[in-house]
């Protein structure tokens, strides 16, 4: 049976139609650290946010680090939140880590947007 299409047309077609569905920023995209302490635990915790961009799926890596030496990443799955990208808590045990000055940094990633926030200061205790 001949449809008379090329397979070619039909993906064209199709990635046009996929990409249409998939969300773009609506400005500027800026990646934000909202906090990073240590809770009453002991675990390091933080968490952020993605402005210009709403959608599920992208990866918020938050990189921690001292001049001291310690370092460390967690990531954690962006979530929509009205008008941005809410970056959902990530946490570690600070016994992995040296006490001291650290600065935190939230970089996101998604196929449609991509930033880095401004150092975020904290001290591990």
């Amino acid at each position: 049976m001949s449809w008379g299409i090329r397979p070619t047309i039909v993906a064209a077609a199709t990635l046009l139609a996929l990409a249409a569905c998939a969300p773009t920023p609506s400005g500027p995209v800026t990646a934000t650290v909202a906090s990073a302490q240590v809770d009453d635990a002991g675990y390091l915790t933080a968490d952020g946010f993605v402005s210009g961009v709403a959608e599920d799926g992208g990866t918020c890596s938050f990189t921690f680090w001292s001049e001291g030496g310690g370092a460390s990443r967690l990531s954690s799955t962006g979530k929509a939140d009205g008008d941005r990208t809410a970056c959902p808590a990530v946490d570690e045990r600070i016994r992995t880590l040296w006490p001291g000055d650290y600065t935190a940094v939230l970089r996101y990633s998604s196929p449609t947007a991509t930033a880095e926030s401004e150092p975020f200061s904290f001290v591990i205790p």
